[in-house]
């Protein structure tokens, strides 16, 4: 089979769309499948321009960020349909959001994959009433999304509410986007066991859980002295957090293509006692999952999608129901007291839950749907 696959930057690149493009082509191609890979992202070459792009309609107040603006439509759309010219012999055009298709230009097959629409967004993350320019970008992508052969969302929650519109919206389960084959999960839980370092995994919108995870462990490393706890912050650096703490080391944004930074986060993911992200409404799946996957058992606010695919209880760690430093250290003060055969048994059952969401899974699943 021969696939075009579009993605907003470079597929080759694990910081495109928190990796999705990269390991799902990657196991794709592993598969046998021919792929021809789009960077479909507008002056690829040249990002100063869509950096200045982007900083002059936030100028301009127009109520849209650029990405959803005609113009940088209009230049994707181009690309689109020059990669379909050019491969009149293909059988499926993949593009890895909710916003692009030529469908209506084509004979050839459509899947669109992705997490939400901006319907879903909007109503159910941000939780506020869509603006009128809003609005009508809703309605662009319901049509988009509406003319493709099969649309697919990777969370759970958001297909059972994108399929009430859509027809054809299918969900076939949360890949993981973590490829380390000799990982040795049970060589890890010792040293895991006795480093006692958290895993912080996020950006910006997560801030005030490493505000009050910094809160927490000044607290009970106060009160612990013996049993002190350190978390390592993966995605911001301390200006970001605006956090100095002896307990608290930053790594910043650490970029898998490259060699010593894929390095550094290999090693933190081996020295990891639990992951945590306590973060009210918006908690990263695809981090807790990936960890799971390396045995972390975790610590984090209740989420939906985990919810419906775990269940009402995560056997695999601890729920905190509340995005607060007094919670999160009624917690390390569980955690802290486990026995190494109560730590193994979660770091077990966390990979043992998460051990077929493999993208080699995946991607059979995405064939089967496209050829049933």
């Amino acid at each position: 089979m021969k696939i075009i696959a579009f993605s907003n930057g470079s597929s080759y690149d694990t910081s495109t769309w928190s990796n999705v493009p990269y390991y799902f082509l990657k196991a794709l191609e592993k598969s046998g499948e021919e792929v021809i890979r789009v960077n479909i992202k507008p002056f690829a070459k040249v990002k100063l321009i869509n950096h200045l792009l982007e900083k002059l309609i936030r100028i301009m107040k127009l109520g849209i960020t650029y990405e959803r603006t005609g113009f940088y439509n209009g230049i994707v759309k181009r690309k689109m349909l020059k990669a379909v010219k050019r491969n009149p012999d293909a059988n499926l055009l993949l593009t890895f959001d909710f916003s692009h298709s030529v469908a209506n230009e084509t004979k050839i097959k459509t899947l669109l994959l992705c997490d939400w629409d901006i319907k879903y967004l909007i109503e159910k993350i941000d939780r506020r009433t869509p603006t009128d320019k809003e609005k009508r970008l809703i309605e662009q992508q319901s049509k988009i999304i509406d003319s493709a052969d099969y649309a697919v969302s990777i969370f759970p929650k958001a297909y059972e509410e994108m399929k009430k519109t859509h027809k054809n919206m299918h969900y076939l389960g949360i890949p993981v986007n973590i490829d380390c084959p000799d990982f040795d999960i049970e060589e890890a839980q010792q040293s895991r066991y006795q480093s006692k370092r958290l895993l912080f995994i996020g950006k910006g919108k997560y801030l005030s859980c490493a505000r009050e995870l910094e809160k927490a462990l000044k607290s009970f490393n106060s009160k612990n002295p013996k049993q002190k706890i350190y978390a390592d912050i993966i995605g911001m650096d301390e200006s970001d957090t605006k956090i100095s703490s002896e307990f608290i080391t930053h790594h910043g944004y650490l970029n898998k293509n490259k060699p010593d930074e894929w390095k550094t986060y290999e090693s933190l993911l081996r020295g990891a006692y639990f992951f945590i992200n306590t973060t009210d409404n918006w908690v990263g799946a695809s981090s807790i999952l990936d960890t799971a996957y390396l045995g972390i058992p975790c610590i984090i606010n209740p989420n939906e999608d985990l919810t419906e695919t775990f269940g009402g209880n995560i056997d695999f760690g601890y729920l905190c129901n509340r995005n607060s430093a007094e919670k999160i250290e009624e917690i390390l003060n569980e955690i802290a007291s486990l026995s190494f055969d109560e730590y193994k048994a979660l770091s077990n059952k966390a990979h043992a839950r998460v051990k077929d969401f493999t993208y080699n899974n995946y991607v059979r699943r995405i064939i089967q749907l496209i050829s049933d």
